[in-house]
């Protein structure tokens, strides 16, 4: 399988190329550094923030919801890196102390299952720039203080695609650092 044939956008018409890049189609710092406005690029912004219905989902629960919820995850490949904001400048968010703690937490569960290393920190210091991100917006728009990007670890031919042999470890694993997370949300907001 070659990269090319990987679909990465939305499936939304446009007048030269299909899709939007929905990671990049959020309102906050939306087609800043890290995004394009070009309808042919893979980091496609859209032509306004939230033009896809896949955001616009996203964003309406979660905001018709954000006094309940205390943590938020957007699934990626591939990492491993488990990523909070920004990511479109370099700066930490307030509380960086606490998503570097959580985020340790997150990368030692997984770590105990088979080995695999997990890298914590800002997207744009760990990844690259991305701007309009998922978990920026969380952050910066619906007060979600913990709010991540997991990349899950790659594999294959284009790293986008692991062998089936990995797919059940890839999910046992995530699925213990997710206890993790969970774990702490309940000691910290429940008990």
């Amino acid at each position: 399988m070659s990269y090319e044939r990987l679909w990465r956008k939305t499936r939304s018409p446009g007048t030269i190329c299909d899709g939007v890049d929905g990671n990049r189609n959020f309102d906050f710092a939306w087609n800043e550094i890290g995004a394009s406005s070009w309808q042919c690029d893979q980091t496609y912004a859209g032509h306004d923030p939230f033009s896809e219905v896949e955001t616009q989902v996203i964003r309406d629960y979660t905001l018709a919801n954000k006094d309940n919820i205390k943590l938020f995850l957007s699934i990626h490949s591939y990492g491993p890196l488990l990523l909070y904001p920004w990511g479109h400048i370099n700066d930490e968010p307030e509380n960086s102390e606490e998503l570097n703690i959580l985020g340790q937490l997150f990368k030692d569960a997984v770590y105990a299952v088979d080995g695999t290393n997990y890298t914590v920190g800002t997207t744009a210091n760990v990844l690259y720039y991305a701007a309009g991100i998922s978990v920026d917006w969380a952050r910066a728009v619906a007060g979600i203080n913990l709010s991540y990007t997991i990349e899950l670890p790659g594999g294959g031919d284009s790293g986008f695609d692991p062998p089936p042999t990995r797919i059940t470890p890839i999910v046992l694993e995530t699925w213990e650092g997710f206890k993790a997370l969970h774990g702490y949300i309940q000691d910290t907001f429940v008990n």
